[in-house]
């Protein structure tokens, strides 16, 4: 089956995420070399599943067949049960063939076949927010000290720029940045670069600046028709008395209801995070 047709269906699947598309997996490829296939079900020429695999190896290593790396979630997308396992099964015997040890599905659900209580990790959670059609109909449903919340940062003189690969440069600095004060390892620049350029106006990049233009906070917005996923959201530690997370987030959520999409994925989270204001 072409990219092409395999996008199509996971555009058209209510299941989908932005995640599943062949861009996440060309990005890896271009980035850091590592070598992505899709696995897929149907009869003539007509996809009824697909399970999106990548096999993610230090040097000299067997590693993992992935689905998919850095990202919260993907496994197999079908349109039953059984072909959902039958994927699963599939990607074992490539596993198997190919002599590697491990296969690792992200699924952001319990999968056919497989015992919940061994697969669902109860220290997180995926938060999901249903969202009107209009950003004014969100902002007047929320509680009156996000709302709060929400605008301080606008009376404070910061802003925000909304835009694509022209914002890397602001972008990435700050990101970095961030993943070292968390102890996190830093994603290589030309991964964001590959995401960006990959996913193509799928793909919006926002920065909060200071009222002296200096970036203080940004993230990436992936759109899937029925889903918005935010993939990285930064923010510098000494700018946060200024709350421009708070004005990210809420930036990420108006372009997400004035663009009509229905659901907004906060992605994985520990139960009572901070997203659950909103």
């Amino acid at each position: 089956m072409s990219p092409e047709s395999i996008d199509q269906y996971v555009l058209q699947h209510p299941q989908g995420l932005s995640y599943h598309l062949s861009a996440w997996r060309s990005a890896v490829t271009a980035a850091y070399g590592f070598k992505g296939v899709c696995l897929t079900a149907g009869t003539r020429g007509c996809i009824r599943g697909i399970l999106p695999l990548v096999h993610i190896h230090p040097p000299l290593m067997p590693g993992t067949l992935v689905s998919v790396p850095y990202c919260d979630a993907a496994g197999p997308l079908a349109d039953t049960p059984e072909i959902e396992q039958d994927l699963i099964f599939q990607a074992l015997d490539l596993a198997h063939t190919l002599n590697i040890p491990s296969v690792s599905i992200r699924s952001a659900r319990p999968m056919a076949g497989l015992d919940p209580e061994k697969t669902v990790n109860p220290g997180k959670v995926r938060m999901l927010l249903p969202l009107p059609d209009s950003a004014d109909t969100l902002m007047k449903g929320l509680k009156a000290k996000v709302r709060s919340q929400a605008k301080k940062p606008f009376r404070d003189g910061l802003t925000v720029q909304i835009g694509g690969r022209k914002l890397l440069d602001a972008f990435y600095p700050l990101f970095a940045e961030n993943m070292r004060d968390l102890g996190s390892p830093v994603h290589a620049r030309e991964w964001i670069r590959q995401i960006l350029l990959q996913f193509k106006n799928r793909a919006v990049l926002f920065i909060v600046r200071m009222p002296d233009r200096t970036p203080a906070a940004g993230g990436i917005l992936l759109c899937h028709p029925h889903m918005v996923s935010v993939p990285w959201a930064s923010s510098l530690r000494r700018y946060n008395r200024w709350n421009p997370n708070m004005m990210l987030y809420w930036a990420f959520l108006k372009f997400a209801a004035d663009h009509h999409f229905p659901m907004f994925d906060f992605g994985r989270s520990t139960p009572g995070g901070r997203h659950l204001q909103f």
